[in-house]
């Protein structure tokens, strides 16, 4: 009864379970390292956050310290965006290799219970949206540090405008006191000439 029952596929056999069993077995070990590199990779992620946040942080006060002392601060302006951009895009290079570790751990647990329905399907949409997230996040900062390279652009142009007017009242003073110098001397020829 057992044979004829194998035979119509109603019952596994013995070998069937087998195989099962050592196919469930690989499945649950690639899980395994598919969640152990998931965790590597997070803790890679939250270590760039806390070494930006440190940085950004010793950065802030030191502009905040020259900005006291009516010192410039454009330089470590700069450098502060330039380290944010760097980290957002290292953060953005460490989020895709979470997401591919991601996806494959759906995949593995979808052949482990024989889902791939929608739950799976709203996990991946949140792992898109988290990428987007921090690809319109690096474009922000782009942006910023562009406006920052322009405004600094503005100040240099304002600086270099400002000292040639100056430069131009000085030599317009300079030629007017020529000038009054000459009419002196001159006054002081007719002068003598009249005499």
């Amino acid at each position: 009864v057992v044979d004829a029952l194998q035979w119509l596929g109603l019952v596994e056999s013995d070998e069937e379970k087998a195989r099962a069993a050592r196919q469930s077995e690989a499945v649950a070990k690639q899980k395994k390292i598919a969640a152990e590199k998931l965790a590597l990779i997070n803790a890679e992620i939250e270590a760039n956050k806390k070494l930006t946040e440190e940085v950004t942080s010793a950065l802030d006060f030191e502009i905040s310290k020259r900005q006291a002392a009516g010192q410039d601060t454009a330089g470590l302006e700069r450098s502060k965006l330039e380290v944010l951009i760097k980290s957002t895009k290292k953060e953005i290079e460490l989020s895709e290799l979470r997401n591919e570790a991601r996806i494959k751990e759906l995949q593995l647990i979808a052949k482990m219970n024989n889902f791939a329905g929608d739950a799976a399907k709203d996990r991946l949409k949140e792992i898109e949206e988290e990428q987007l997230g921090l690809v319109k996040n690096l474009e922000s900062l782009n942006q910023q540090l562009e406006i920052f390279d322009i405004k600094q652009a503005k100040i240099k142009s304002d600086k270099i405008k400002q000292a040639s007017a100056e430069s131009a009242k000085e030599r317009a003073k300079a030629a007017e006191e020529e000038k009054k110098r000459l009419e002196k001397e001159q006054e002081e020829i007719d002068k003598i000439i009249i005499k």
